[in-house]
């Protein structure tokens, strides 16, 4: 699963929809394979298919069984008008045509083993029955006899025509007993079909939910511990980092605020190494007034004193100067 972390969250979500959407196509093949393999539909529409195709089995004459063909045979024999006898011919001949045909049908369609053994001797009799129809009664009513030809109808064709028929009976219990088997092959494999397909769904809706879970987790809960970084961030931590695995977007987000965090702490450090070096120089620019006021005063001391000594010396010359005036004085009196 952390491989998924390597995956941006737009191909996550197209995963997830297409692991959906795949899931739906199986699960609609399935059901569609399934309604292909057994065939099962209780809609009114087939009802009424299956109907029409039992009353047409019902009602109409059965094309690979020689029993239509026999009937005609019969109803020839039994004419005795020239043009119902041609009639009945036709028909038998027209008969004996799609029996051929429908023979080579089955013989061609039929996969069972079991089932070609049953037709192959059924059609045995079959083919002496027309052989014996062709080269002897018809002849033999070509001629006008139509006593010997009811004879041989009756010694030959008569008794072809009965082995024909259990045959044919033997053919219809083992398709019955097919048909049976059928219906309950359809049932077993709708059973398994409709399982296969309750599992695709299922398993589908596993995966899809599993991986909604995994995505959602692998959104939600680096966002919740995105905004409890933050929580502490605004409180002044910065110490705390995000733990970054993967190279998705919520992974490229948790890289970019660490390096957020990371540049406004070294910002922080650097303001309180300025505020530090500000306050050492804020306090040696203190010193160095007070130094500077401590000057000054004294020399405004030194000024005093010096002021002082210059009149002193003006009174000396004052003084100097009067005494010199004074002894000018005197000398001009001497």
């Amino acid at each position: 699963m952390h491989g998924l972390k390597n995956i941006s969250v737009k191909a996550k979500f197209m995963m997830l929809t297409s692991i959906f959407v795949i899931g739906t196509t199986v699960f609609g093949a399935l059901s569609y394979m399934t309604i292909n393999a057994v065939k099962i539909d209780g809609s009114p529409v087939q009802h009424k298919i299956a109907d029409l195709k039992t009353m047409r089995a019902d009602y109409l004459p059965p094309q690979a069984s020689l029993l239509p063909t026999n009937f005609f045979l019969y109803r020839m024999l039994l004419s005795t008008n020239p043009q119902d006898i041609e009639k009945n011919k036709a028909k038998v001949l027209e008969l004996f045509a799609e029996f051929q045909k429908q023979r080579q049908f089955w013989m061609d369609e039929t996969t069972d083993a079991s089932m070609k053994e049953l037709l192959t001797k059924a059609y045995e009799p079959a083919d002496k029955y027309i052989d014996a129809v062709q080269n002897q009664i018809f002849p033999l009513v070509a001629a006008g006899k139509m006593p010997e030809a009811n004879q041989t109808r009756h010694d030959v064709t008569a008794k072809l025509f009965d082995l024909h028929e259990k045959a044919i009976a033997h053919i219809d219990a083992l398709s019955t007993q097919q048909l049976l088997q059928a219906e309950v092959d359809a049932a077993n494999e709708n059973s398994r079909r409709i399982m296969l397909l309750c599992v695709v769904l299922l398993a589908a809706l596993g995966i899809s939910a599993t991986m909604a879970w995994i995505i959602a987790s692998g959104i939600v809960r680096p966002l919740k511990a995105t905004v409890a970084m933050l929580h502490q961030v605004s409180k002044g931590n910065l110490s705390r980092r995000m733990d970054v695995t993967g190279t998705d977007e919520i992974a490229q987000m948790g890289t970019a605020l660490n390096e957020t965090i990371e540049n406004l702490s070294r910002a922080m450090s650097q303001i309180n190494t300025d505020a530090d070096v500000l306050s050492s120089a804020s306090e040696e620019l203190s010193t160095s007034s007070q130094q500077l006021g401590t000057n000054a005063q004294q020399t405004t001391t030194q000024a005093a004193a010096v002021s002082a000594a210059a009149e002193q010396v003006s009174q000396n010359v004052q003084t100097v100067s009067t005494a010199t005036e004074e002894m000018s004085a005197s000398i001009k009196e001497i």
